[in-house]
């Protein structure tokens, strides 16, 4: 859904260059996307506003691929408001760099943290998620390395 893949014959978008560089400007070592990211005072990189992720989806149940997700407005707050700290206007993996490079690691961890996020906010109900495996860092990266990467 961060990707926009909602429709099954979706095809996912690449990160444009000037995104890509003004990011690279902006974050030198994992340890500043964490801190930006986990802090409530953080200034946001861009204004939300010019956050193209989910800015057509409504909040409400909404059918996806064989499910329903229950995003609520909430949820589509929390998440432009994640990607406007990192600065990402469009949530889209480089997948033609490495996994662990730098714009990667901010996808994948933005990705985890707020799939964690609504799925304990019962946003992917359907799905019978144990909350337990939500504290799993180990596996959700995994998972995400699988569906973004393979």
């Amino acid at each position: 859904m961060l990707w926009g893949l909602v429709y099954q014959d979706s095809i996912p978008v690449s990160p444009d260059y000037s995104s890509l560089k003004e990011f690279n400007t902006r974050f030198s070592f994992l340890e500043e996307i964490s801190t930006s990211m986990q802090s409530t005072a953080a200034t946001p990189l861009v204004p939300e506003n010019q956050i193209i992720t989910l800015r057509v989806v409504t909040a409400g149940k909404k059918n996806i691929a064989h499910g329903i997700i229950n995003m609520t407005y909430f949820f589509i707050q929390y998440i432009q408001a994640l990607l406007a700290k990192l600065g990402i206007r469009r949530w889209a993996p480089e997948l033609n760099n490495a996994s662990d490079s730098l714009y990667n690691k901010a996808c994948c961890i933005s990705a985890i943290q707020t799939f964690r996020q609504i799925s304990a906010g019962g946003a992917f109900e359907y799905m019978n998620i144990k909350l337990w495996s939500l504290n799993n860092i180990q596996l959700l990266e995994a998972a995400y390395n699988h569906i973004v990467f393979w």
